[in-house]
């Protein structure tokens, strides 16, 4: 096990993370140990150094906060790894851009990145979305720090065939009550001014008994940043979008 040490900029986006009336899968108490600990690492340092995504692995200690317990579930744009947070007891999920968006960039592109994903982090807590609790550098890279989903996503649900097990009356009753969950999730981030933009079955989260979250709100938008130069700058996946979100027009409701 090797241990990764950085004096860095913390960049932990603000956390007004707001307890809501529907409940949630936190209490208050946990919600409060995110605060204190936002607020207890917001401090600048001189160096960062580069830290690519393969170089972290299963059983690394990041930063003497995080310990590794996943290999990393790597994607075009970035990776994901189960991680264990040693001063909550909690397992969260990290998520990372590809280092090579924010080479030769400057701060600018991090800021940018950063700001919309504080869109996910202001939504607070909601039993149907997936809990994001702030933003941190690591090796350079601003890395996201939210809620692990044990049970994977419904697209790797959908792809071991999973979804579709039992009854024909179970799997009817499975994929409405995700699909209500979902539509829940959405009503909720549309009241709190929100427009996902790349609802897909990826980004539908589960745990245990099919309990559903809505994940990776503004990230479309975030990760199209580091990529504008291209036709997905406007924060979509082109197999799940209509045809006038892909040409380009504002985003809206319906759209997602």
């Amino acid at each position: 096990m090797k241990e990764i040490r950085e004096s860095t900029a913390v960049t932990e986006a603000s956390i007004s993370l707001t307890v809501s009336k529907a409940d949630g899968r936190e209490d208050l108490s946990f919600l409060q140990a995110v605060q204190a600990d936002a607020g207890s690492r917001m401090e600048t340092a001189d160096t960062l150094y580069s830290l690519s995504n393969e170089a972290i692995v299963k059983g690394d200690e990041l930063l003497g906060s995080y310990t590794v317990l996943s290999d990393a579930l790597h994607g075009g744009m970035g990776s994901v790894w189960k991680v264990h947070h040693s001063s909550w007891n909690t397992d969260l999920a990290m998520k990372r851009p590809q280092p090579r968006f924010f080479e030769q960039a400057g701060s600018e592109r991090k800021a940018q990145f950063i700001a919309e994903c504080e869109s996910w982090i202001g939504l607070g807590l909601h039993p149907d979305i997936v809990s994001c609790y702030y933003v941190r550098e690591i090796g350079g890279v601003p890395s996201v720090f939210s809620e692990w989903m044990e049970e994977g996503s419904l697209k790797d649900r959908i792809r071991d065939g999973s979804l579709y097990e039992g009854s024909e009356t179970d799997v009817q009753l499975r994929i409405l009550d995700i699909a209500l969950q979902a539509a829940s999730g959405l009503v909720y981030s549309y009241a709190k001014g929100l427009i996902h933009q790349d609802v897909k079955p990826g980004n539908i989260l589960l745990k245990k008994d099919w309990d559903a979250g809505i994940a990776d709100f503004g990230l479309a938008r975030a990760e199209s940043h580091l990529r504008s130069h291209s036709r997905s700058a406007y924060g979509y996946t082109p197999q799940y979008c209509p045809a006038e979100q892909a040409a380009g027009e504002p985003a809206q409701k319906w759209m997602d």
